[in-house]
This record gives C-alpha cells, sequence and structure tokens, in this order.
C-alpha cells in the first residue's frame, strides 16, 4: 500500500535543486525499517559553479540527474553554494562551496570545493535534518540537540564570536530543539514548547528582538513567547514564523514587499502579524532571498514579495507586497511549497511537481529540449523526477515524501534505474 507522508521544507537560497527518490517494497506493512540502501536516491539539477549539485564536476544541469551515494536518504538540504544529505541512519554528506569551513570537514578557511558526497565524521551522533546559511551550517539530531559549523562572522552559529569547522553543539538549547531553519547569516530554532530563538546578523532587524544589533548565541524572541511557533523560514535577511492557530508573523527586511503587510517601510524590527492570511489556516511558510510563500490546509498557495523573475508564479514579473492567491494551481491541492533564490517549487497532492520562476541555470528542471537555461516562468510548469513505485523528496531543497500509486512515464528526464 502507498501512502502520502509529508515532512517540513528546508531552506534554499541558491539555483541548485535536491530530490530524494526512494524504492517503495511496502507490501501491506505499516512501517518498515528501511536498510542503509534501501531504496533512497538523491537527484539533483540547476546551478553548479562549486560542485553543490554532488554530480563530481561543475557543470550546471537543466535535467533531474542522480546523484552517486549508496545510502538512503531521509532528507536534503541546501543554500549558500552548499548541499548535505541526511541518511536513514542520521548520517550526514555535504558538498559546494568549502570556503570558510562550511561544510564541516575542518578549521581550513580556504577549504577547497568538493563535488561528491563527503561522510561529516562525527561518531555517536544521529541527525534528522540540516539547514544551511550562506557561510554555515546547522544540524538537529534525533534527540533534539542542536549542531553549527562554518564561517562566525555575524555571528550565526550561537557560539559566541568562535568560527567552528566542525560540528560544534549549542548548549544553551541542549535537548530542546524540535525544528531549525537558516538565512543568509542568521539561525533560528524552535523549542520543543514552541518557543522561537533568533541569534545572528542582526540587519535589518532580521532577529526580531526591537534592533539591527547582532547577537551571537540564542536568544528568545520575547514579542511572541506566549505564541506556540510550529515552523519558521528565513528569507536573505528577514524571517517567517508561524504559530500552532494558523497565524504568520514576519520581520526583517522588506525591500520587496517579503513581509506581507501592508504600507512601503524598508524593514520591521519586531514580528508583525501578516494580517491578509487571517483565517485561511496556515499550515506551512516558505521563504526565498526576497520572496515569500504560504500553503493553506485547504491546498492553496499565496506568494508575495519579489517578482522580478516570475518567482511569484501570478502571471507577470511585478513586486506584491501583499499575498496573493496562486489561481493557476486551483484544483490541484498543494501539499508542499519551496522557495529558492529567484523560483520556487509546489507539489501536488497526486505526486507532480510545478516549478515557477527563473530558470538560467537549470532550475527549472525541464531539460534543454523543453526550457532555454536562459528562460523564466511566471506561471507554474511541470516536471518530473520519477519512476516505478517511489518515494519522491521534491523541491528546491524541499523535504516531502510522496507515494507514487502507479508507475510514471518520464519524458526528457534521467530514469533511475
Amino acid at each position: 500500500m502507498f501512502r502520502h507522508l509529508v515532512r517540513t521544507v528546508a531552506l534554499p537560497l541558491s539555483g541548485a535543486v535536491l530530490a530524494a527518490s526512494s524504492f517503495s517494497h511496502n507490501k501491506g506493512t505499516a512501517h518498515r525499517v528501511p536498510s542503509k540502501t534501501d531504496g533512497a536516491r538523491v537527484f539533483s539539477w540547476g546551478s553548479n559553479g562549486f560542485g553543490q549539485l554532488g554530480q563530481g564536476h561543475e557543470v550546471d544541469l537543466s535535467t533531474p540527474t542522480p546523484i552517486k551515494i549508496d545510502r538512503a536518504a531521509q532528507s536534503v538540504a541546501c543554500g549558500g553554494n552548499s548541499s548535505a544529505i541526511v541518511t536513514t541512519e542520521g548520517h550526514v554528506y555535504t558538498f559546494g562551496a568549502g570556503g570558510s569551513a562550511r561544510l564541516g570537514h575542518g578549521d581550513a578557511i580556504d577549504t577547497p570545493n568538493v563535488s561528491t558526497p563527503q561522510l561529516l565524521e562525527v561518531p555517536d551522533l544521529v541527525f534528522q535534518k540540516v539547514a544551511i546559511g550562506e557561510y554555515h551550517m546547522a544540524a538537529l539530531t534525533a534527540d533534539y540537540r542542536l549542531f553549527t559549523w562554518g564561517r562566525h562572522n555575524s555571528p550565526q552559529l550561537g557560539h559566541a564570536n568562535v568560527a567552528r569547522g566542525f560540528p560544534n553543539e549549542v548548549a544553551e538549547l541542549r535537548g530542546n530543539v524540535q525544528d531549525i531553519a537558516c538565512g543568509r547569516q542568521h539561525s533560528v530554532a524552535i523549542t520543543t514548547d514552541g518557543k522561537l530563538y533568533v541569534w545572528g546578523l542582526g540587519h535589518e532587524g532580521a532577529l526580531g528582538h526591537g534592533d539591527k544589533a547582532n547577537v551571537d548565541r540564542p536568544k528568545l524572541v520575547a514579542a511572541l513567547a506566549k505564541e506556540s511557533i510550529v515552523q519558521a523560514a528565513c528569507g536573505r535577511e528577514y524571517t517567517l514564523a508561524l504559530t500552532k492557530e494558523g497565524v504568520v508573523y514576519a520581520w526583517g527586511a522588506n525591500d520587496y514587499g517579503q513581509l506581507g503587510v501592508a504600507g512601503s517601510m524598508r524593514y520591521q524590527r519586531t514580528p508583525l502579524p501578516v494580517t491578509s492570511l487571517d483565517g485561511l489556516d496556515v499550515v506551512q511558510v516558505a521563504a526565498g532571498e526576497y520572496h515569500s510563500a504560504a500553503l493553506t490546509a485547504s491546498g492553496q498557495v499565496y506568494t508575495w514579495g519579489l517578482g522580478k523573475d516570475g518567482q511569484l508564479g501570478l502571471g507577470t514579473n511585478d513586486d506584491r507586497n501583499i499575498p496573493r492567491k496562486l489561481s493557476e494551481l486551483d484544483g490541484l491541492h498543494i501539499v508542499q511549497v519551496a522557495c529558492g533564490g529567484g523560483h520556487t517549487v509546489c507539489v501536488s497532492a497526486d505526486g507532480n511537481l510545478w516549478v515557477f520562476g527563473r530558470g538560467r541555470s537549470g532550475q527549472l528542471g525541464r531539460g534543454d529540449q523543453l526550457e532555454s537555461i536562459a528562460a523564466y516562468r511566471n506561471t507554474p510548469v511541470q516536471v518530473q523526477v520519477c519512476h516505478t513505485n517511489t518515494i519522491l523528496l521534491y523541491g528546491t531543497c524541499i523535504k516531502l515524501y510522496i507515494y507514487w500509486r502507479q508507475p510514471i512515464i518520464c519524458k526528457g528526464m534521467k530514469e533511475l534505474k
């Protein structure tokens, strides 16, 4: 029997796209523990100037292509020209831009780029999720501990003013973190009791603490202390947070209307509710570099912010400072959304993948026969990464599992054999 199982999204801020596809051989059992090589494969496409696609080279790809790794993947992450794969065993593989020790393989600031997945040497730790900023990474373990590494110029690691070339635990939140997100130079942690902690670069008020000061350790967002936060997403210098009641809050940079609040303010230093989404029962938020999206329980998508590359999917290239429903996807029931640097990914309940926005590095994933690499699309177009009876992990570093109910015919894509 095939089922749908949806997980949270991971933040992307680059033009790379990763997708994991897993064979499912479930013959009636409700759950089955996978082996270390049980089916999961990761595909990648898009920008690859630093080897962030994990293909052993640094050439952009416009067609989904499997990454050669002999372990099953449970989640993926990408951003800042780097990528990561978390296996079902809880191991982390990183690849892409190696500068600032962001891959976690040592303290050398000038570490070369890595174009094939390299295992993170951290014995006795079992990871479940990785989030990636411009120069740093954060990883959440199965026992709710948070580890960070990379550049500490902002200081986004949460270890005072110390850079780390290897994973180092954020001691203040030990054993109490249920979700994480990373912006360009700031980090977010949601604790098991729904509290939101933010630290790093305070430019434009991205941390939500009422000022623009940098913060070097996890700090509670006081304005949301009475809320129960269930998910957060980070853009370049702004943050979105979703409460248990479905209310969306936004703060930080607002140059292109990416906060989704009325008015012309350039930045907002404390959380403001995105009131135009009130009553819509939002279940997920996503943030790209300068644009945002929200998904409702009824499967509708709302987008706002920078629109110059068509990343809002609204049929124009105009910016929007108020969320607007993506009517092109009406009737599809979207179950997940993710935002990249200049493009957006949506996945419908029937397992189809829809993309729109910038395509100049191949991130639309439709292949050279269907799409010029210089193209952009301001309305959704369909792309497939598929083979028979699979679980697909789709998107711009989006963590979404979909069990296909029937074989899919792939046109113009490289099929996993």
